[in-house]
């Protein structure tokens, strides 16, 4: 009797089943999060929310004497939590944590209506457990916003072209992935990716489904099938040179030049987040396949295209990934029920005693292996707030330079210029800055070379200690603030710059927490 009502469970797919399997992820999150939200803001951060402060103040998004336009809508999202909320770091990751929140709900609602209870609430687990849901749903930038998009998006896709659709349905599903692929681009380029991803898997599970109709055709005229192959490649190569997606994709900046051309990239980061899960993907992917063989199709190619991808472009970094991982987490939820099922075979089997609970301890079994594991572990300890937060999020020690606020706050208002080596982080902590020593961010200034405009900022970047001379031996008096991190860094602040630095002027004695370097000059 218990069997029989755990299985009817685990395989309901009603409105109730998918509201429970969405809410249940999605409460994780902010439970995984909460002792997460207060750290000291990154760079990327600062630069949504002082263009959040310009659109409170004047209706646009502007940083001192400059713009920052990119991913305007969130940074429009951050100015209404800054309004209601107060201008501090935890509301303005507000947005970014109930879009975390939001996506973690549709894609344990979207696989529990076609897998079932088990595999929905699983998948929405799973994604809430991941490192990079929780790191960049604390974190004041676009990528949990951009990740929702793109899964509604694709979700929206996959279901325009499921059988049994009426026409009406099928239009305005595909009007909801059209009206989307711009915004998505608006949030981030990589939505190109998964659009392109999302099509080629939609062809796949078109081709799987109608084989024995295609088959035959492509057989009879294998010429014919090969010139629509070598058609179809011609325009998504001729699309990607047009849109610019070559240069955007093949360029590099200087501080992420090291992982350029690390094919294994990818692989190698998600297998040291998810030790137990990454590994297991490909036999989550054949299960999916052999059990729902349309979501396990879409769901494996959609995955497998964006990480060919992504491992291929020159930019790298785990959270542009981020937007693929909901549908990496569907095969992990198909995958673990069906583990739960099989299990449940061999409880029947080698424990005839259990028979009668073979499904409940076929699923504690499971989720014991789950919990043990390092995801599992990590999550129990993020819930019971014992966590360490650097296990997690990675800029858990971030510099922070409010610590150093009370030793600088004299010199910042004497000084005739002030050099930094971040300059939203000298705009929102001293409130001003003249110069960024930065290397990395001379390549984004408009000209691309020493003393160029940063447009975001309006000020000049320099990256040289020939650049810091001539800032030295202006009139008057210099404050200089380097944090430790890009200190003779070649991509931030270089050796013989801060030997020349060093030569000049004197050490300001800050605390060392604030993992700063500070002089006057």
């Amino acid at each position: 009797m218990l069997n029989g009502w755990l299985r009817t469970m685990f395989d309901a797919r009603g409105p109730l089943a998918m509201l429970s399997a969405a809410v249940i992820g999605a409460v994780l999150l902010p439970a995984l999060t909460r002792m997460l939200l207060d750290h000291a803001p990154l760079y990327d951060e600062l630069l949504h929310m002082l263009s959040a402060r310009g659109v409170i103040a004047t209706g646009e998004p502007v940083i001192d004497s400059g713009t920052y336009p990119r991913a305007e809508l969130f940074t429009r999202s951050v100015a209404v939590a800054l309004e209601r909320l107060g201008d501090n770091p935890v509301a303005a990751r507000l947005p970014a944590l109930l879009s975390g929140m939001l996506l973690i709900g549709l894609i344990g609602a979207w696989t529990c209506r076609h897998a079932g209870w088990l595999a929905g609430t699983a998948a929405g687990v799973l994604l809430a457990m991941a490192p990079s849901s929780i790191s960049l749903s604390v974190l004041a930038r676009f990528y949990t916003m951009h990740g929702l998009v793109v899964a509604v998006m694709l979700i929206a896709l996959y279901e325009a072209l499921a059988p049994g659709r009426s026409r009406a349905t099928v239009i305005g599903l595909a009007v909801l992935a059209l009206l989307l692929l711009p915004l998505g681009l608006h949030l981030q380029a990589t939505t190109v990716i998964s659009a392109g991803a999302g099509v080629i898997a939609v062809l796949a599970v078109t081709l799987v489904e109608r084989w024995a109709t295609i088959g035959p055709v492509l057989a009879k005229r294998p010429l014919v099938s090969s010139a629509s192959v070598v058609g179809v490649t011609a325009v998504g190569l001729l699309a990607t040179w047009q849109l610019g997606l070559i240069e955007q994709f093949g360029a590099t900046p200087l501080w992420a030049a090291d992982r350029s051309d690390r094919i294994g990239y990818y692989n190698s980061n998600l297998v040291l987040d998810m030790p137990l899960l990454w590994p297991l993907l490909p036999l989550a992917a054949l299960t999916t396949i052999v059990g729902h063989r349309r979501l396990g199709v879409f769901c494996s190619v959609l995955v497998l295209t964006a990480l060919i991808v992504h491992s291929i472009a020159a930019q790298k970094a785990v959270r542009y990934f981020y937007h693929v991982l909901p549908f990496v987490c569907v095969l992990w939820g198909y995958g673990f029920r069906q583990a739960v099922l099989v299990l449940a075979g061999a409880v029947e089997r080698f424990a005839p005693v259990l028979r009668s609970g073979s499904v409940a301890a076929a699923f504690l079994l499971a989720a014991f292996g789950i919990a043990n594991s390092q995801e599992g572990q990590r999550t129990v300890k993020l819930v019971l707030g014992r966590g360490d937060p650097a296990d997690v999020i990675g800029y858990a020690a971030e510099a922070d330079w409010s610590l150093a606020l009370p030793q600088l706050e004299a010199f910042v208002g004497s000084a005739d210029r002030v050099v930094v080596s971040s300059s939203v982080k000298g705009l929102y902590v001293l409130g001003r800055y003249d110069y960024e020593l930065n290397a990395s961010v001379v390549l984004e200034t408009e000209t691309g070379t020493e003393f160029g405009r940063d447009p975001r900022t309006g000020r000049q970047a320099i990256g040289t200690a020939a650049s810091v001379g001539e800032v030295l031996a202006e009139p008057g008096s210099a404050l200089v603030v380097i944090e430790n991190e890009k200190l003779n860094n070649p991509s931030g602040a270089p050796e013989d710059a801060i030997e020349l630095i060093e030569s000049h002027c004197t050490a300001i004695e800050v605390p060392p927490a604030s993992q700063l370097a500070a002089w006057t000059c």
